[in-house]
C-alpha cells in the first residue's frame, strides 16, 4: 500500500493549539476554545489509531490519503481516510469515541458512558453524504464511476458496539482490515488501470484546501484577550526577554537566539500569514524597529512593499 498522504494534524488543531496558550482565562471564549481543542485533538488521534491497521490490510495495488478536504459547489467535505485501489474504493470516517454505541430508532448515535447516555449525530449519514460529494467530484474530473464503500470506524480502544445487521459498514479498528478484506474479495473486476489510480490520488490531493479556523477574524474583540510574547521554547511557562541578540527566558534560564520563530508561526496561526514590522514588534514584544528588521530578514521571509509598508510572508514558516 502507498501512503500519498499521511495523517498530519490539520491547519484548525494546529490554530487551536497556537491560541489557547495565549488566551486569558477569563476570557469569555476559553472554555470554548478548550473544547474545540479538545475535540479536534481526539479526532486527530482518531485518524492516527486508525493508520496502523491500515498497513494490515495488504491489498498489493492501493493508495491511501489521509485527512482531505475537497471543493464542492459551495462548500467542501472532508474525508477521514480514502483507500484507492483499481476495483473499489473504501471511504472510512473515523470516530475516536469510547463508552458503548448504540443506534436509536430515529438513527441517532448514542453513547453510553457510567449510565448517562449521550446523543451524537449519526456518522453513517455523514458517510453516505461524502460518498454523494466523492462521486460527483469523480465525475466531474472526468474518472470512471468506482464501488465506493462507505465505513464507520470506531477507534478508541474503549469502544463497545452494540449494532445490529441493519447498520452495516460499522466496526472497531480492530475489525477494519477483515471488513476490507472481505469487501475487496467481492470486488473483483478493476476499473482504473495503474496510471488511472495515481493519476487519481494526485488530483485529489491536488485540490485538497485545508480548514482555517480564523477565529480571530470572526471574533475580532477577543484579540485583547490574547498575550503577546515569545514564549520560552525550554519550560514552555513564561515569556521570554530580548538581550544581546538572544531571548533569554527569566524563569528557567533557557536561551535560544530563534524562538521569535515559534512566535511567528504562532501569529500566522492566530491572525494572518503576513506581518508588518510594527505588528511583529508588539506581539514579540520588541521595541526596536531596526532589532525587529533584523528578526524577519535573518528567517528569509519573502517581503514586498517598502518602509513602513513593507510586508513579510510567514507561509514559508508553515510550511517547514
Amino acid at each position: 500500500m502507498q501512503v500519498y498522504r499521511p495523517v498530519t494534524k490539520p491547519l484548525k488543531l494546529l490554530e487551536l493549539e497556537a491560541l489557547l496558550p495565549r488566551l486569558h482565562r477569563d476570557s469569555e471564549h476559553y472554555d470554548y476554545i478548550e473544547e474545540l481543542l479538545r475535540k479536534e485533538h481526539a479526532g486527530h488521534q482518531g485518524e492516527l489509531n486508525l493508520n496502523y491497521f491500515f498497513h494490515l490490510i495488504e491489498i498489493s495495488e492501493s493508495i491511501l490519503l489521509n485527512g482531505l478536504r475537497l471543493p464542492t459547489s459551495n462548500n467542501a467535505f472532508q474525508l477521514d481516510a480514502l483507500l484507492l485501489t483499481p476495483n473499489a474504493h473504501y471511504l472510512i470516517e473515523a470516530k475516536n469515541i469510547k463508552g458503548t454505541i448504540t443506534f436509536n430508532e430515529a438513527k441517532q448515535l448514542i453513547r453510553t458512558i457510567d449510565g448517562i447516555d449521550e446523543v451524537f449525530k449519526n456518522p453513517q449519514l455523514q458517510v453516505n453524504e461524502q460518498v454523494i460529494h466523492l462521486k460527483k467530484f469523480l465525475h466531474e474530473h472526468n474518472f470512471p464511476q468506482v464501488p465506493i464503500h462507505p465505513i464507520v470506524c470506531f477507534t478508541h480502544p474503549k469502544a463497545q458496539l452494540h449494532v445490529d445487521k441493519t447498520h452495516s459498514g460499522i466496526v472497531t479498528s480492530e475489525q477494519l482490515p477483515n471488513l476490507i478484506r472481505e469487501l475487496s474479495r467481492h470486488a473483483t473486476k478493476p476499473v482504473l488501470k495503474s496510471e488511472e489510480l495515481r493519476e487519481l490520488a494526485h488530483t485529489l490531493d491536488r485540490h485538497h484546501t485545508d480548514y482555517r479556523l480564523h477565529f480571530t477574524q470572526k471574533y475580532p474583540f477577543v484579540s485583547g484577550h490574547i498575550r503577546n510574547g515569545v514564549w520560552c521554547t525550554s519550560c514552555k511557562k513564561t515569556m521570554m526577554k530580548r538581550d544581546q541578540r538572544t531571548w533569554i527566558c527569566k524563569g528557567c534560564g533557557a536561551k535560544d537566539k530563534l524562538a521569535h520563530k515559534q512566535a511567528l508561526i504562532e501569529y500566522a496561526l492566530i491572525y494572518k500569514d503576513y506581518i508588518r514590522n510594527s505588528e511583529a514588534r508588539d506581539f514579540l514584544r520588541v521595541q526596536s524597529t531596526s532589532t525587529v528588521k533584523r528578526l524577519l530578514t535573518g528567517l528569509e521571509l519573502p517581503a514586498s512593499g517598502e518602509n513602513k509598508a513593507r510586508v513579510y510572508s510567514l507561509r514559508k514558516l508553515l510550511l517547514e
